[in-house]
């Protein structure tokens, strides 16, 4: 009978979970006063849910209450935030309902309304943030309401770590995204509260490779060289030295030239040796080649 009993018991568990499970948060059940609540909600969500989605009611009443807040996909995944109502008294009970949930209970698709209980107690938070959930593709700004009456300073760690004076009153924070790239998922610490974030931000260009396009053939050919005794001069490409006479030495043969250049004129052709009044004339042939030629 006692495992009969417990068999059903557990039956009915497995039954229930997926109800119990379909949707779920991870928001805290006690707040402050104008507190900043941050918060995911967990499961399986099939529509597109905004603001006017959510509501807030004085609990067991159909009172709605005004409030800041908002709703936001980020990776599958819905965050929502508000900022908690300040109470007539020390304390008060509400509930927070998301309405008009598509979702998926025991394989069916089914319209639900999520709802959470949550107390209202305590001293007034300091600051309170709008947005609380940032979904971005450009610059943007949170603003801090400083709910006391004395300045007051708070680290802020995006793009950079930095602090930041809030005085009574709205306080804008600006937030750079130039040193993003591409789709950015983000937590971004703003004094107490972690401000999850979805930033989408331009590709950064990168620096184009410069083209380098190879150089002609070398400038420099040899020019031609003095000829010595006897000997032609250097031609742009191998001239060659050819002498007429007695002892007059042989010419030099010219110097190649390099790449795609034309030679420099040949060198002068070499004195001629023992001949008498020999005379060496270089002449740069086409190409760079020079032909010394002397008469002894």
């Amino acid at each position: 009978m006692r495992s009969g009993i417990l068999l059903a018991l557990v039956a009915a568990g497995f039954l229930l979970a997926p109800i119990a499970s379909a949707l779920a948060t991870d928001m805290k059940d006690v707040v402050q006063p104008r507190e900043t609540v941050i918060a995911s909600l967990d499961g399986i969500v099939m529509n597109y849910l905004t603001r006017d989605n959510m509501k807030i009611y004085k609990q067991n009443s159909p009172t709605q209450v005004p409030f800041e807040g908002g709703i936001v996909p980020i990776n599958g995944r819905y965050y929502f935030w508000f900022n908690a109502p300040t109470p007539p008294n020390t304390e008060q009970n509400y509930t927070l309902v998301i309405e008009n949930i598509l979702t998926v209970v025991n394989g069916q698709r089914v319209m639900v309304d999520f709802t959470k209980n949550f107390k209202v107690a305590g001293s007034v938070a300091h600051y309170s943030l709008n947005p609380g959930v940032v979904l971005a593709a450009s610059d943007f700004s949170i603003y801090a309401r400083l709910n006391t009456g004395i300045p007051e300073t708070i680290e802020v760690d995006f793009p950079s770590s930095r602090q930041v004076l809030l005085y009574p009153g709205n306080n804008r924070i600006d937030f750079s995204i130039a040193s993003l790239s591409g789709v950015n998922t983000l937590t971004i610490n703003v004094g107490s509260y972690a401000v999850p974030a979805l930033i989408y931000a331009p590709e950064q260009q990168g620096q184009s490779g410069g083209n380098d396009s190879s150089g002609g053939g070398g400038t420099d050919s040899g020019a031609g060289g003095s000829g010595g005794t006897g000997s032609g001069g250097t031609g742009g490409t191998g001239g060659q030295g050819n002498e007429t006479g007695g002892t007059g030495g042989s010419g030099g043969a010219g110097g190649s030239g390099t790449g795609n250049e034309t030679g420099s004129a040949g060198g002068g052709g070499g004195t001629g040796g023992t001949g008498t009044g020999g005379q060496g004339n270089g002449n740069g042939g086409t190409g760079g080649s020079g032909t010394g030629n002397e008469t002894g």
